[in-house]
Formats: structure tokens, C-alpha cells, sequence
């Protein structure tokens, strides 16, 4: 599953065409995010979980764009983690207009923040 996983953040770049009309590397934001994984298709909600998960490993090592998270252990399981970003992202729509990563870090952050 781990593998699975990396080779989909790997291939992100190039999957993004795959994705919704509005796909693109250039205008990927947070409406194509929400779009995504709330797709039918199982390769959009894998893609979507793809994101969450790269951004989630930047995040705990890392800040991105300002943001730091620290997601639970690999027990909860990632495709939870993915559906709590998910469920964020829903309640925020007026963010949807930030660009895919900083979205993304920005739920990371606020639905799993780092204390201490």
C-alpha cells in the first residue's frame, strides 16, 4: 500500500491531466482538490490521497508555505487521514481559491496541528 502510494506522489506531475477538466500543474487549487476526491473514480480519489500523503511528509519534516502538521501514525491509516483533509476542505470553501498545496497544508495543519 506504502509503494502504491509513493508511486502515485511520484507520478503526480504527470497524472494531474487526468484529472478534472480544470486540471492542470499550473491552476491546481483548492476546488480541483475537493473536485478530485469526491470523484467516482478511484484513480482521482488514489491521486487525492497521493496529495495528502506527500504534503502530510513535508509537512511533519518541514513546514510548507507556513504550515506544520503532524498527522497520526501509520496505525490510523492514511486513507483516514485523506478523508479528514477531505472533510475540511468541504467546510471551507472560501479557501478553495488557494493554490493545491498550501490548501492542503493548511487542513493538514489545523485538522491535525502539532502541540508543544
Amino acid at each position: 500500500m506504502i509503494l502504491r502510494m509513493v508511486a502515485l506522489a511520484m507520478l503526480l506531475g504527470v497524472v494531474l491531466t487526468a484529472g478534472p477538466a480544470k486540471a492542470s500543474p499550473f491552476n491546481a487549487d483548492g476546488t480541483y482538490f475537493t473536485t478530485l476526491c469526491s470523484s467516482n473514480a478511484l484513480s482521482h480519489r488514489d491521486l487525492c490521497q497521493a496529495y495528502v500523503v506527500t504534503i502530510s511528509y513535508g509537512t511533519v519534516f518541514n513546514r510548507v508555505e507556513g504550515y506544520r502538521a503532524c498527522p497520526p501514525n501509520d496505525s490510523l491509516g492514511w486513507q483516514h487521514v485523506a478523508e479528514k483533509i477531505k472533510s475540511w476542505a468541504y467546510n471551507h470553501p472560501e479557501l478553495w481559491h488557494l493554490p493545491l498545496v498550501p490548501f492542503v497544508a493548511r487542513g493538514l495543519s489545523k485538522v491535525f496541528p502539532c502541540w508543544g
